[in-house]
């Protein structure tokens, strides 16, 4: 035989117990990796240029799955969707405590005046009020007229007797 029919041969075979044999894309690999390097032990081998590559085969048929893998970490939170509508509203809740006194504020303005009353009733009559001191009296007045000239009264009695008078 002669090295190029060898070769063809080997390839065919490898190519054949590939395809039959895969269980997997990396079974695959592995043994297609084998192979390769099998061959380039054997070129290595013989003296002379080593041929041209020849064509790939077909694909072999799809294996049957593997047993599950182990469960992985688990992956990080996602984004937080939009926010919804507001709920209804709640019954109001019971009253709290009265809160203490607070301080007292400053003084309002003053306010306008008021409009003014009607007139009340006259009160009652009061006391009389303690007499006052006399008035300082007051200038004279003018003389008034001579009265009427009075009656005429009775003769006093007669005075003693004198001595006579010398004659004159």
């Amino acid at each position: 035989m002669s090295r190029k029919s060898d070769k063809k041969k080997s390839a065919k075979s490898a190519a054949r117990n590939l395809l039959t044999t895969t269980i997997d894309a990396m079974q695959v690999l592995n043994d297609r990796l084998a192979a390769l390097e099998e061959q380039l032990a054997a070129l290595s081998l013989k003296e002379g240029p080593a041929g041209p590559p020849g064509k790939t085969g077909s694909a072999g048929r799809k294996g049957d799955p593997g047993p599950a893998g182990p469960v992985g970490p688990v992956g990080p939170a996602g984004a937080a969707g939009a926010q919804g509508p507001a709920g209804p509203q709640g019954k109001p809740g019971p009253a709290g405590p009265a809160g203490p006194q607070g301080k007292a504020g400053p003084a309002g303005a003053e306010g306008a005046p008021g409009a003014k009353g009607i007139q009340g009733p006259a009160g009652a009559q009061g006391k009389p009020g303690p007499e006052g001191a006399p008035g300082k009296a007051g200038p004279a007045g003018p003389a008034g007229p001579a009265g009427a000239p009075g009656v005429k009264g009775a003769p006093g009695p007669a005075g003693p007797k004198g001595d006579s008078a010398p004659p004159a």
